[in-house]
């Protein structure tokens, strides 16, 4: 009877992710994996061997055991619901098993093909033969991401060394929006705020039709620096910006060209690029794509092509240029992309926005197919009452809300404000309360508009990013992550 129990547990604790809602400062998983690992008998990692479609049954050979004591060297898992599944489970992919016995026959939580599934232990087998007759939603919120991923989670649960976000406690943007400067500047394209000097301070970079503007941080205001650290004559349709050589400077990408920086001025690097020929510009990184820790310049444009040039490691030597990739084929405008560490393999993925949703694609194969906000979050986001109209006016920036190296996702619509923060390993809590203190002076709504560009800036030296805003008559506004 000890696995009903197990079982009956399980979806009581159904009940409680069900009512899982972010409110103002907290966001919080009840029965998170760490919980599961701790509660169960035996945890165990295993591969599969092949599937038998006639008997649906899947055959699975156990490493060894990360917690308590492994069944056997193999184990068969018949899945007869939900249908469909066992046509997405190939040899060698990973199997993670929660036992809540280790003897006889018992209830266990299976993660296989990037599911969560609920099982029974067949009697008489001695834990050896598994039956599923249904796939376990209900722990969706607490890891929503890939069984490859888990693996890594697990394991590191076993090291004590996990670093996955169960909880967040974050007032967002509590320090309210205000005035910063006005800066002679007319219908910005883009801003990258970043410190070019050394002085600890945020410096601008603007785009516009007019070309692209220097600042430096003055006193309580911004003195133009273009003259004298670079002439540039474009506004950067692909813009970055990042330390590529290791010396602790900023370095600036503008479409073919990268920019060095010397500590008093930018100098072209003798490695150019060639940028995606279809499709009007979207976005462009300086981040690690093949994660040898070096930046690389990615570019993606519209139409969903994505180049990526690896980095030499000098940039006076030629970054090796990888075939152009096709992220997407068709389908609905994107609004805004950005790259980073978003996946769970280290590597560069793409975020990308569009009315409808958010999906996150992988520049590799390592990453897996594309994924849906569902698959991001554990939520639906056609359910979310709030965005059944999608987003509109949509201005999109990716920072680090809690300082932490991972990026999150700011997205402000006339729906609202959607803050996707990243739990680890390709997965994010949804906040949907981060509006809340977007407001000007005399507490007047901020409302979005295409015209506005954004910017994260780490403004107070805290360790985390606040929010630059600058307006087509060139008004900056800061909005304070307190």
């Amino acid at each position: 009877m000890k696995h009903k129990y197990y079982i009956l547990t399980l979806l009581c604790v159904a009940t409680i992710l069900a009512l899982i809602s972010p409110v103002a400062a907290l966001i919080k998983i009840e029965f998170t994996v760490e919980k599961q690992y701790s509660t169960a008998k035996a945890v165990v990692i295993g591969k599969v061997v092949d599937v038998v479609m006639d008997s649906k049954v899947v055959n699975v050979t156990l490493g060894q055991a990360l917690k308590g004591k492994s069944p056997g060297p193999k184990i068969r898992v018949q899945i007869v619901a939900p249908e469909g599944l066992l046509k997405e489970i190939s040899p060698d992919q990973p199997v993670v098993f929660f036992l809540a016995e280790t003897e006889g026959s018992g209830g266990a939580i299976i993660h296989v093909a990037d599911t969560w599934l609920l099982a029974t232990g067949v009697p008489n087998s001695n834990m050896l033969v598994w039956r599923v007759q249904t796939v376990y939603d209900a722990v969706k919120q607490s890891y929503p991401g890939r069984t490859s991923a888990l693996v890594k989670m697990v394991s590191e649960l076993n090291a004590g060394t996990s670093t996955f976000l169960n909880k967040y406690e974050h007032k967002p943007f509590s320090g309210g929006m205000k005035k910063r400067a006005k800066l002679n500047v007319a219908k910005p394209t883009w801003l990258l705020a970043e410190d070019v000097n050394g002085d600890k301070k945020p410096d601008l970079l603007i785009g516009s039709a007019a070309g692209t503007k220097l600042l430096l941080a003055a006193g309580d205001g911004y003195e133009d620096a273009t003259a004298a650290w670079g002439a540039w004559g474009n506004a950067g349709a692909f813009h970055a910006i990042a330390d590529v050589n290791g010396d602790g400077k900023p370095d600036l990408l503008l479409d073919h060209t990268l920019w060095i920086n010397t500590g008093t001025k930018f100098e072209a690097a003798k490695a150019t690029f060639e940028v995606p020929a279809k499709g009007a510009p979207l976005a462009a990184a300086l981040v690690d794509a093949n994660g040898d820790q070096k930046p690389d310049a990615l570019f993606l444009s519209a139409d969903g092509d994505v180049r990526v040039y690896e980095n030499s490691g000098a940039p006076d030597k030629p970054w090796t240029a990888k075939p152009t990739k096709a992220l997407w084929a068709a389908g609905e405008a994107p609004i805004f992309a950005a790259f980073g560490d978003f996946g769970d393999t280290g590597k560069a993925h793409a975020m990308v926005h569009t009315k409808s949703g958010i999906m996150r694609y992988a520049l590799d194969a390592d990453g897996g197919p594309a994924a849906d906000f569902t698959r991001l979050t554990g939520t639906d986001f056609k359910k979310m009452e709030k965005y059944a109209g999608g987003f509109k006016n949509a201005a999109v920036v990716t920072l680090s809300m809690n300082g932490e190296a991972r990026p999150d996702l700011f997205a402000f619509s006339d729906a609202g404000a959607l803050l996707l923060l990243n739990r680890g390993l390709g997965t994010f809590f949804v906040d949907e309360t981060a509006s809340a203190n977007l407001t000007a002076n005399g507490g007047i709504l901020l409302k979005p508009s295409p015209a506005t560009v954004w910017s994260r800036a780490d403004l107070h030296g805290k360790g985390i990013d606040d929010l630059l805003l600058l307006g087509e008559d060139g008004t900056l506004y800061e909005i304070n992550n307190n």
